[in-house]
């Protein structure tokens, strides 16, 4: 089992072991199209993860969809991902996008996965090399076998049985900013209503990623000061299921293990009858 972050120096020392597979997992931010992106620009040895196309249930009908296990493992085997082998995510921007890859390897059993600390920039700035994201040899096809882990995922009926007290709730934070948290600012997807699950408490993502990215423990620490003890299950939430992965790592980083993601998250709950909050929460 690997850390859940590593640093550019920790990678640069894997750079040369054979079991690494190195994944850049860049999607454009809420708002943002393909061309937005940043460069192109890759570590040496990387691959496009595309979390959009081969690790996504395109049918599902929502932005962001957790594949089949058949579907998972398929896509990994393709670039080369072994039982053994030691996987390294980063993203382009920074820490966005990333995070949610790792969570798809926990969630599908490997737990020998890390997040780069800072991504790509963080990399760059530590002076190492970068080529031409596609540059990378192709691996032959890996020997991965996923195995879904139930206990990091949570549908819509979870947590309305949870809202209709026929289970002891969870504690449930959402990543969206404050303002749609609150309801009070227009989502934006369309035929979104404004609001929150009830129950849910706040933690923007964004107050997250400079601590991630920093490996800013303390500060962690002051952003989860209401997060319940390590014995207690809770679920993260968002937007779509992307940042609520990112408060899934800050989680980790600080010794927390009994979570789940709303893979819905707030583009299936919103889009419904199900019953809403407003407000500070």
């Amino acid at each position: 089992m690997m850390k859940p972050l590593i640093t550019p120096d920790e990678l640069k020392t894997l750079s040369n072991d054979p079991q690494l597979i190195l994944l850049d997992a860049t999607i454009p931010k809420v708002g943002q199209a393909e061309e937005d992106l940043p460069p192109a620009i890759a570590i040496p040895n990387a691959q496009l993860m595309n979390l959009k196309a081969d690790f996504c249930d395109a049918t599902s009908g929502l932005p962001n969809t957790v594949p089949t296990v058949a579907q998972f493992e398929k896509s990994a085997q393709q670039l080369g991902v072994h039982k053994d082998s030691k996987v390294v995510v980063y993203d382009r921007h920074g820490i966005y996008s990333s995070p949610r890859a790792w969570w798809l390897f926990l969630l599908m059993g490997h737990t020998s996965v890390s997040v780069l600390q800072g991504g790509l920039p963080a990399w760059i700035s530590a002076g190492y090399a970068t080529e031409k994201l596609g540059d990378a040899a192709v691996r032959p096809k890996g020997n991965f076998q996923a195995e879904f882990q139930a206990h990091r995922f949570v549908n819509a009926d979870d947590l309305m049985r949870q809202l209709s007290g026929d289970t002891s709730p969870k504690p449930l934070f959402d990543a969206r900013s404050a303002l749609r948290f609150e309801g009070a600012t227009p989502e934006p997807r369309e035929g979104m209503r404004a609001g929150h699950i009830p129950r849910s408490k706040n933690i923007h993502y964004a107050t997250v990623i400079p601590l991630l990215e920093n490996g800013d423990k303390e500060g962690l620490k002051a952003v989860f000061h209401e997060y319940p003890t390590s014995e207690t299950a809770t679920v993260f939430t968002c937007g779509s299921g992307i940042t609520a992965c990112i408060l899934a790592l800050g989680a980790t980083v600080l010794g927390h293990q009994d979570w789940a993601v709303y893979d819905g998250s707030w583009s299936e709950w919103g889009a419904s009858d199900r019953p809403i909050a407003q407000g500070k929460g």
